[in-house]
């Protein structure tokens, strides 16, 4: 019990906003001694920047500032706009400006991983001897971004591909090289909807990916990632603000938070 007061002393430390609810939820979770998935969001998390607004960056002109700005009103959840209702308008302002695959591959070689998340990736096959059903990265942003940066992790190529698999994104419609949309249509590449990201653990628990007596570790950064968890018994959300410091996503995790990948493992491991 002492070790395990001292771990918790250790975590709440850079943690300015833990309420007493927080540290009641992030005691449990560390005392848990079962098992313990990570579930992660990828823009301004996994990846120190959102794939979106690096697009609209790449593209140039006056389409950056007024992308940023519909993020940031979605991920700050300031007035009732849904994510999928954000993505549209936004992917609609790229494909009007041209977007292509060139963009896109710009974009892979443009955004990197934040502080310390290929450490946390390597502990975690070093702990299991796989990240196999260890770590899911669910994202409102894109498989054509986040599956190619995946392969410069210093990780073997199996694993790699493994990884691949655990990512959940939404995907481009392309015709040629051109972008012209979303795939709203495909249920199995949904991850535009409200819940989206609980939805999907939900599922992955029912396929026996994630066992029904795991606990999820959940980071992200944005209102869309709050809910990933629903309960202390399911797990615990971590507000992410090594990118972006979201005071509404703090908020709602009870001032639970980390500013690295290092951070959160010492959640994940102690």
């Amino acid at each position: 019990m002492k070790n395990s007061k001292s771990k918790l002393t250790n975590i709440c430390g850079s943690m300015k906003y833990l309420t007493l609810e927080g540290k009641c939820k992030l005691k449990n979770f560390i005392d848990f001694s079962g098992e313990k998935i990570l579930c992660v969001d990828n823009d301004s998390t996994v990846m120190d920047g959102e794939i979106v607004d690096t697009l609209a960056e790449i593209i140039g002109d006056d389409s950056a500032e007024e992308i940023a700005e519909i993020t940031n009103i979605c991920m700050n959840g300031k007035i009732e706009i849904s994510f999928e209702e954000s993505l549209r308008r936004r992917i609609d302002i790229l494909v009007k400006k041209g977007l292509d695959k060139s963009h896109i591959k710009k974009c892979v070689n443009g955004l990197n991983f934040s502080e310390g998340f290929e450490d946390l990736v390597k502990k975690i096959f070093d702990v299991y001897g796989t990240v196999e059903n260890k770590i899911f990265i669910l994202s409102g942003g894109f498989e054509e971004v986040i599956k190619p940066k995946i392969f410069e992790l210093n990780l073997a190529e199996n694993e790699k591909k493994i990884l691949t698999n655990q990512v959940f994104a939404n995907t481009f419609i392309f015709q040629g090289d051109d972008v012209i949309g979303v795939d709203f249509v495909n249920k199995e590449k949904n991850m535009w909807q409200d819940f989206a990201k609980a939805i999907r653990i939900k599922k992955l628990r029912e396929v026996g990916l994630i066992s029904d007596s795991a606990k999820v570790l959940a980071l992200g950064d944005g209102s869309n990632d709050v809910d990933m968890v629903g309960d202390r018994d399911e797990g615990l959300f971590v507000a992410y603000s090594g990118v972006v410091a979201r005071g509404n996503t703090i908020e709602k995790s009870c001032g639970v938070e980390c500013g690295d990948f290092f951070e959160a493992g010492k959640i994940l491991f102690g």
